[in-house]
């Protein structure tokens, strides 16, 4: 979603359309409501930030004695010691790639940044949590739970790193084989490949034969 948002708000908004006869979407909203001329999107780190927000995909949880739980993750804020006590329904927004933290809201209310309970486990995407989920499914496990996960996560990591790893050294040690092999020829050797030279030594004793140029 971020993508097509600043698709929409930078790329398109600001380039010339074919039906507005060569003007942009922004200059001609602007005409038609003389405003004037403005950026299209925030101009500060943090405005911006607040407008891209609005594009993360939703979710809605309830606040738990533990916390919130989302993607088999449990998250805590400090503000969750008082909401949690009339089970507050909250607003969640995430980003796919990092999910070691989110935004929560309630309404009325600013987002606020949450991050994992236990701050020992690595960022994750949702697309290594989805996939890991499927993993543990395959091998029969019914009930995932967020330590399994986490595990099993930091398993597949090792696992490509060591393959990577291994990818490298094999790489690394064909390239010293080359440079360390001896240069080929397709020439052959004269001494060796000639079929003349394994006969019978010449006779100097005796007179050279003529040859038919010799003969004229």
């Amino acid at each position: 979603m971020l993508p097509l948002a600043l698709e929409i708000a930078q790329r398109y908004h600001n380039s010339a359309h074919r039906g507005l006869h060569g003007a942009t979407p922004a200059s001609m909203w602007n005409t038609l409501n003389g405003a004037a001329v403005t950026s299209r999107l925030p101009d500060t780190p943090e405005a911006e930030w607040q407008f891209l927000l609005q594009f993360l995909p939703v979710a809605r949880r309830t606040i738990q004695a533990d916390g919130l739980t989302l993607f088999y993750i449990r998250y805590w804020h400090p503000i969750f010691s008082a909401w949690r006590l009339d089970r507050r329904t909250v607003m969640v927004r995430y980003h796919p790639e990092d999910l070691s933290r989110i935004f929560v809201s309630i309404p009325g209310k600013e987002f606020i940044d949450v991050r994992f309970a236990d701050l020992r486990h690595p960022p994750i995407s949702l697309w290594e949590q989805r996939s890991v989920v499927r993993y543990l499914r395959g091998q029969g496990q019914k009930l995932i739970s967020e330590a399994m996960m986490f595990h099993a996560i930091e398993e597949q990591r090792r696992l490509v790193t060591q393959a990577q790893r291994n990818t490298r050294g094999a790489k690394h040690r064909a390239s010293r084989t080359d440079r360390h092999a001896p240069l080929k020829t397709s020439h052959p050797d004269p001494v060796t490949s000639d079929p003349s030279s394994a006969s019978d030594p010449v006779d100097y004793s005796k007179p050279a034969p003529a040859y038919d140029a010799e003969q004229w």
